[in-house]
């Protein structure tokens, strides 16, 4: 595939801190694929330990790692997924 056409999907679902209370625990599913290449990653957050604000940046955090990851750009936290 031509660099200029490349394409990547990238699949969020997430159980997070609301305004009401959650009975199960908070986490998030990520899933990205290319092409070639697929990683999924899963990460359980403590209950009460974060904001709403303060677990968005968390996953956020994980997909940028993904992405970068993807492109094979270094990082520090390492692998936290499946390749």
């Amino acid at each position: 595939i031509e660099e200029k056409f490349r394409v990547i999907g990238i699949g969020i679902t997430a159980a997070v801190i609301s305004t009401s209370p959650r009975r199960g625990n908070h986490h998030a599913y990520v899933a990205i694929k290319t092409h070639d290449k697929t990683l999924v990653s899963y990460v359980n957050l403590s209950k009460g330990a974060r904001t709403r604000v303060e677990e968005d940046k968390a996953i956020s955090s994980l997909v940028v790692t993904m992405l970068a990851d993807l492109e094979g750009l270094a990082t520090e936290s390492g692998k936290p997924w499946k390749d």
